[in-house]
């Protein structure tokens, strides 16, 4: 992950030092998300896949607690 914050840090902007700064992390937001995504995949989904097994656990051992 650190290499992708710095590849896409030193990138060259040009303007006033706060349009700059903004511009950055703009960008390194985009790339963040991609590599967040590429990394971890779908979190929500994977969220909702586990509380469904939950679920399906939950009721099997009110049909059988032993």
């Amino acid at each position: 992950m650190l290499d992708v914050i710095h590849q896409n840090w030193y990138l060259d902007f040009e303007g006033e030092p706060l349009y700059v700064l903004a511009t950055k992390l703009r960008n390194l937001k985009k790339v963040l998300k991609v590599w967040s995504r590429e990394s971890f995949g779908d979190i929500f989904y994977l969220v909702e896949g586990a509380g469904q097994e939950i679920l399906q656990a939950e009721i099997c051992f009110d049909k059988d607690p032993s």
